[in-house]
């Protein structure tokens, strides 16, 4: 797969010829410190938001967390999501070193 850069994104050649271009002069950009996931038979959810306990919790104590955005997907974008993040992971570790926790 080829890389390269247009203005607005990224421009990528797969193997069998097919070109990709991602265009990001839309692109919004959020903070998440929490995530979750779950699934109906049609489409995965993926929850993201912030918890700011910045202080901790105490035991017993409560955590709120404010969920921000929502990103539904079918299954098969979905797995193709998981895919690239567990070899986004690998490379991110192989780079800077394993991630604690």
């Amino acid at each position: 797969m080829s890389d390269t850069k247009t203005t607005n994104g990224l421009t990528q050649t797969l193997p069998n010829g097919v070109e990709l271009v991602w265009d990001d002069a839309d692109i919004m950009s959020s903070y998440a410190n929490v995530a979750t996931a779950t699934a109906t038979q049609e489409e995965f959810f993926l929850l993201f938001g912030q918890h700011q306990s910045w202080k901790g919790v105490p035991e017993g104590g409560k955590v709120e967390i404010q969920l921000n955005n929502r990103m539904v997907m079918n299954p098969a974008a979905a797995k193709r999501f998981a895919a690239i993040l567990v070899r986004s992971l690998e490379a991110y570790e192989e780079r800077f070193g394993k991630i604690g926790g």
